[in-house]
């Protein structure tokens, strides 16, 4: 929530299997009572209150309807072989 700022770091995904056509595989952004589904995901934060950095996803393959992992304001974010509907991804930039 955006009253209630929270620090994360050290996350690693492994091993996912996703099962569905809904939900995402990441979704870090303020709080907000309606999402997106069946995507890569949104990563932004809180503008003035958070800072988002030094991401990394590495080694995983995956099938999804909206392809796009969507950013504001991440800085580091990589990506190493990271695939996406049968295609190396790129990290987006911002």
């Amino acid at each position: 929530m955006p009253d209630t700022p929270q620090h994360y770091e050290d996350i690693h995904f492994r091993d996912i299997t996703l099962d569905s056509a809904v939900g995402m595989i990441v979704s870090c952004r303020p709080w907000s009572q309606y999402g997106r589904f069946g995507s890569f995901g949104t990563i932004q934060p809180n503008p003035g209150q958070t800072e988002i950095s030094d991401i990394s996803f590495k080694d995983f393959d995956v099938t999804l309807d909206k392809d796009k992992l969507t950013t504001s304001g991440v800085s580091q974010l990589t990506f190493e072989h990271v695939i996406v509907n049968g295609k190396e991804a790129v990290a987006p930039q911002g």
